[in-house]
């Protein structure tokens, strides 16, 4: 591997592929009654549902063979604080073993896993609520819960918080070395225009934004919606890309995902703002680039996701996901005024 190349190995190395057997052996180092186990989807590692005779769920969580230890107990570690910061906030909690530990490695193949299990939130995913159903109510419900969560976690911190994840956006420009995988070439243009805007107009202004532990993916994957009144976000899941970064972040990435949706960067990202900023207020400096930041997450997704699905073909449809909507959005924001769009957020915050 080139010297100029940086390797982020939870992302390269592929996901464990456990059976629903082995997971249920897992399980009883946690339970000693016998539970109903079925597989789960997901990116980088593995997840089963458990469920016990009294209908109770949890989720057992096999991470893949190059995510730590201590990334892992960082994730526990921000799940245990927010318990206390603000236990009302449904979020999962890690739950302790029988022998009274978090987390438990295990070999397969030559391979060391380790192995949790986290308190199950019950209602309906996001992505499963049809999009003429979100509605502004959920979208100012989202934006106050991810600003509830990170209030909580404005005070958080833990040793492995700044291990570097490609996820981040402060690692954009490690992007660079992912573009060869995008055949079209107008694709590649426009992601290499959004990384070259990153370096000129936001990386040299990250310095001077508040930073903090953050959850940094609020996909509709990751929310989970009241069943019988959707416009509620009840509970949020995955704590798997909790990086130190840009408070900024956070809102940001929410936004990304909504402005796919709607195809419009100020619809996607008013009403959540609007919610966010009246929970945890955030600076003009930080709502000038949030456009920007946007953006290039939509980039991030979209050249992540091609290097991801080369890599790894067996789970290229999960990865892929919604990737040539992704690319149309994309390609159509960079005929946006960036600044304009951040002036009409705040004028909508008045």
């Amino acid at each position: 591997m080139g010297s100029n190349i940086t390797s982020f190995p939870v992302l390269e190395h592929p996901a464990p592929s456990f059976t629903t057997s082995e997971a249920s052996e897992l399980a009883k180092f946690w339970f000693k009654e016998t539970l109903d186990v079925s597989p789960l989807v997901s990116e980088r590692d593995q997840n089963f549902l458990l469920t016990n005779k009294k209908s109770k769920k949890f989720v057992l969580k096999i991470a893949n063979a190059a995510e730590s230890a201590e990334v892992l107990d960082f994730q526990n570690q921000a799940m245990n604080h927010m318990a206390k910061q603000d236990p009302s906030l449904p979020l999962p909690r890690a739950c302790l073993s029988l022998d009274k530990q978090q987390i438990h490695r295990l070999e397969l193949n030559g391979n060391e896993h380790f192995v949790r299990v986290v308190t199950y939130l019950s209602g309906r995913l996001l992505d499963d609520l049809p999009k003429d159903r979100r509605d502004q109510n959920l979208m100012l419900s989202m934006g106050q819960f991810l600003g509830r969560l990170d209030r909580g976690l404005s005070d958080f911190f833990h040793p492995a918080a700044g291990h570097a994840l490609l996820w981040d956006l402060q690692q954009t420009p490690n992007l660079h070395q992912h573009l060869s995988h995008i055949k079209n070439k107008n694709n590649l243009l426009t992601a290499q225009k959004t990384l070259d805007h990153f370096q000129e107009h936001i990386a040299p202004k990250f310095s001077m934004l508040r930073t903090q532990v953050i959850h940094n993916d609020m996909n509709p994957d990751n929310v989970v919606v009241n069943e019988s009144d959707t416009s509620q976000v009840t509970g949020m899941i995955d704590f798997g890309d909790l990086v130190y970064a840009p408070l900024i972040n956070d809102p940001a990435v929410a936004a990304a995902y909504q402005t796919v949706s709607c195809a419009d960067l100020f619809l996607g990202t008013t009403d959540i703002l609007k919610g966010y900023h009246s929970i945890n207020p955030l600076q003009e400096q930080e709502m000038d680039l949030l456009p920007s930041l946007i953006v290039n997450r939509i980039a991030m997704t979209a050249i992540i996701s091609e290097w991801r699905a080369k890599e790894h073909p067996e789970n290229q449809d999960y990865i892929l996901g919604n990737i040539n909507r992704t690319w149309e959005v994309l390609n159509r924001l960079h005929k946006q005024e960036y600044a304009d769009i951040a002036e009409q957020l705040k004028n909508s915050l008045n």
